[in-house]
């Protein structure tokens, strides 16, 4: 059983990994206590340390997304990042305007596809998945199904899949601006179980639908050191003349190679 420590902090709730043998140790692995834990409480955010799994990290991102709380990963210092410029806050404003048109002109298709993942199955239509985003919030990934819950494949689930057609929600992250169309590389709750404290900074970037990771190297088959390198590369040595290039040079991979 995984223990807790509570530490309530203004309009916050830090949450760290407790000790069995600690009076103030808590064990919440029943989800309903955890949730009134949460949801009775005058917080408006969650913080949880990393050195959680994967799967408890999961269990507090249901449980404040349940209770309209943001959940936050702790992370070092973000100083350095190219958010704190002016040209960037553009550069987001710019994304998601850009985001918003080309939603709504694939909106047909992908109502569409909607129309054809809901007659073939009686699950949800799409399936999501937590991700960390910038400064290291917590937000689902959505995206259209194309297998059951026992992982057969849809009847045009195959096809779908091959295309990159399930993708296709995720530009919607980008107009909420969770992510950008080009950014750091999306890291998953299983990605980050056992990152290394080094590498952890880099989580505080916006994610984007492409990034460095394509462009100056094949994604496939790099490791957390090189992504590491080239997303801190794309990072620090960021500039909207280098942003419109690699714009310009991702927008065909948006769909056919993002995460």
């Amino acid at each position: 059983m995984t223990h807790y420590q509570l530490r309530w902090r203004k309009r916050f709730l830090a949450v760290r990994r407790g000790d069995p043998q600690q009076p103030n140790s808590l064990c919440l692995e029943q989800t309903e206590h955890l949730m009134a834990c949460v949801q009775h409480s005058a917080i408006d955010r969650i913080r949880l340390d990393l050195d959680f799994d994967a799967e408890t990290l999961s269990l507090w991102a249901d449980a404040g997304q349940r209770s309209k709380k943001a959940v936050y990963l702790r992370l070092p210092s973000a100083l350095g990042m190219p958010q704190y410029q002016a040209a960037w806050w553009l550069k987001r404003i710019g994304e998601r305007l850009v985001a918003l048109v080309i939603a709504l002109a694939i909106a047909p298709v992908l109502l569409l596809l909607m129309a054809m993942v809901g007659g073939t199955s009686r699950e949800s239509i799409f399936t999501t998945q937590w991700h960390v985003g910038e400064r290291g919030r917590l937000f689902r990934v959505i995206k259209l199904r194309t297998q059951t819950s026992q992982s057969e494949w849809l009847p045009f689930g195959q096809w779908m899949w091959r295309h990159r057609l399930d993708r296709l929600p995720k530009i919607w992250h980008v107009v909420r601006g969770e992510m950008g169309l080009v950014g750091s590389c999306p890291k998953n709750l299983q990605d980050i179980a056992h990152l290394a404290k080094p590498w952890q900074y880099r989580l505080n970037a916006l994610p984007g639908l492409v990034g460095a990771w394509q462009i100056e190297g094949n994604w496939m088959g790099l490791d957390e050191r090189n992504l590491y390198r080239l997303d801190t590369s794309y990072l620090i040595n960021w500039s909207p003349l280098r942003e419109l290039k690699f714009l310009l040079l991702a927008l065909p991979m948006v769909f056919s190679t993002s995460k």
